[in-house]
């Protein structure tokens, strides 16, 4: 019995009392608590009805998908072609222009969810919360730019060219604008759902855009230039219908995504 008491005796146990005091006091390790959380990336549309509204909009196509499928057949002619017959992107029917409304709207969501994707490459941060508030306010953005862009087509048209040849011009806008909204659903749906990917879907939407105005501003110049003194007229609209209002509407998308 002495025995067991002097090998457990406290004095004699081979025990740091002191380094033990102060491992009690020391912060705690990572070994016994885990890695500091940190606050996970989220997508465009991560918990939001953005991906669900792009897939009620291509649902609604489903269902116009004769209409729909004859909008696209006629997208080459519309913007390769200068005639005066009428084709699929004249307002012939109810079931026609309600097809192309429809392609409009899913045009405005795509795009609205393409500029938000931007916003951090020009420093701009936007909580979570306002993701969606964001791309819907960046959708009715695009809407206006299309109205006005529609409006001074027509304008200059009236002023500058025939009738028939104004008419030309903008089927050739609005075959330019279904096309330009096929190409932005997959990219649209990649920087709802994925962060992994966002670059190449910015990337591809940016690559899109310039391929369908390329084509609409070459259709314009098959119909408008006959002599050198309307390639310079031509210049100038470039710079006033073409470049201009698109770097107006860039900076008020920033303006506008800063403050909300």
């Amino acid at each position: 019995m002495p025995l067991i008491k002097q090998i457990y005796h406290e004095e004699d146990a081979p025990i740091d009392h002191a380094a033990l005091m102060q491992s009690a006091t020391a912060p705690a390790d990572t070994w016994h608590n885990g890695l500091k959380a940190e606050e996970r990336p989220v997508a465009t549309g991560a918990g939001s009805m953005l991906s669900t509204v792009i897939v009620i909009i291509l649902a609604l196509l489903a269902l116009n998908f004769r209409h729909c499928r004859r909008l696209i057949k006629n997208i080459p002619a519309a913007l390769f072609r200068n005639r005066l017959s009428v084709n699929s992107f004249d307002n012939h029917t109810t079931s026609e222009n309600r097809t192309y409304l429809i392609l409009l709207l899913l045009l405005f969501i795509c795009e609205g969810v393409m500029i938000v994707a931007c916003a951090p490459a020009y420093g701009i941060e936007i909580a979570a919360v306002n993701l969606v508030k964001s791309a819907l306010t960046m959708s009715g953005l695009a809407a206006a730019f299309y109205l006005f862009e529609l409006a001074a087509y027509a304008t200059v048209g009236y002023a500058f060219a025939t009738p028939s040849a104004t008419r030309e011009w903008l089927r050739g806008f609005n075959a330019s604008q279904a096309f330009l909204a096929i190409l932005l659903i997959l990219p649209a749906l990649i920087a709802v759902v994925s962060l992994q990917w966002l670059s190449v879907a910015v990337t591809v939407a940016c690559i899109a855009y310039i391929l369908a105005r390329s084509l609409f501003i070459y259709k314009g110049f098959k119909i408008f230039y006959n002599n050198f003194p309307s390639l310079l007229y031509f210049i100038l609209y470039l710079c006033t219908l073409e470049i201009v209002p698109l770097l107006i509407v860039a900076k008020i998308a920033k303006g506008v995504l800063r403050n909300l």
